[in-house]
C-alpha cells in the first residue's frame, strides 16, 4: 500500500514539473584558454568560477547563464560566460593552453542544450 502510495506521489510530482527540454542546434565554436592575456585580466567567469575547461561562453540571449552544454570534441561543459564576440549561435569553449585553442579552431557543429530552469 505504502509503494502505490509514494509511486502514485511521484507521478503526481512528475506531471506538475515542467522541465526544459534538451535540443541540439549548430552553433559556432571558438575557443579560448585560461591565460588573462586573452579575457581582459580576467582569470574568473561571468558567474564567479575560477577559467578553465568545462566553463563555455555564450551569448545569455540564446543560452541562458547555468544551461549545461555538449560539445562534440569538448565534452560537457557549463554556460558561465559571456564575451564581446560572443554573439547570436556562437560559443567559445574554455581551454587549459594557447596551443588547444589553436588546435582547436573555428567550426560549425552540432552542440546539444539543456537549459537551465529560471526560477
Amino acid at each position: 500500500m505504502v509503494s502505490v502510495m509514494i509511486a502514485i506521489s511521484h507521478a503526481l510530482l512528475a506531471s506538475k514539473v515542467s522541465l526544459p527540454k534538451p535540443y541540439t542546434q549548430t552553433y559556432t565554436v571558438t575557443a579560448y584558454s585560461t591565460h588573462p592575456s586573452e579575457n581582459g585580466g580576467y582569470t574568473i567567469s561571468k558567474t564567479g568560477k575560477k577559467l578553465g575547461k568545462g566553463i563555455i561562453a555564450v551569448d545569455p540571449k540564446h543560452i541562458p547563464m547555468g544551461s549545461r552544454i555538449y560539445v562534440p570534441g569538448y565534452g560537457w561543459g557549463v554556460a558561465e560566460d559571456i564575451g564581446g564576440a560572443i554573439k547570436g549561435k556562437h560559443i567559445d569553449v574554455c581551454m587549459p593552453s594557447r596551443h588547444s585553442v589553436s588546435r582547436w579552431g573555428r567550426k560549425k557543429i552540432q552542440i546539444t542544450i539543456y537549459p537551465k530552469k529560471h526560477k
